[in-house]
């Protein structure tokens, strides 16, 4: 990822990091209707958090994303981010109780597991308790018959 001076001072103008350096710092700036904060750079939209990643010389590598300590979607503090996989996201939700049993699934829940089910070799029911569901729903998901899901092409 290639930042210029000016990207870099046009990036940090969209941050609000008027709390003093161990605050959260937020992104002012666009987002996507996922809610992700993005940051127009040499022609596509970029997280504003692997923009934060990168200025404090931790650029992420291929398959991680930018994950928070301080679970504050906006925020762009490099101390409060770090490096994992979709995998590592989804424990640390259930590990802080972030995802409840009777939690009901969002269309990012679902692409989320989608893609787990792709990349990783984690049970239906290992699934199903790391988002609050049964194995089942997780199985629906899987085949493409849940509400949510990316019905198969024909």
């Amino acid at each position: 990822m290639k930042l210029t001076d000016k990207d870099i001072e046009r990036f940090w103008s969209g941050v609000d990091r008027s709390g003093g350096p161990d605050d959260c710092w937020i992104w002012n700036g666009a987002n996507d209707r996922n809610v992700y904060r993005q940051f127009w750079l040499n022609g596509r939209n970029v997280q504003a958090t692997h923009i934060a990643l990168a200025l404090d010389g931790r650029p992420l590598r291929p398959g991680f994303d930018a994950l928070h300590h301080c679970d504050n979607k906006p925020c762009c503090n490099p101390r409060h981010l770090y490096e994992g996989t979709d995998v590592d996201n989804v424990r640390d939700m259930y590990q802080r109780g972030r995802v409840h049993p009777r939690t009901k699934l969002t269309h990012a829940d679902v692409a989320r597991i989608e893609g787990l089910l792709v990349t990783t070799n984690m049970s239906l029911r290992t699934l199903g308790k790391l988002f609050g569901v049964t194995h089942r729903i997780i199985g629906e998901i899987r085949d493409g018959e849940h509400q949510y899901s990316k019905k198969p092409s024909a």
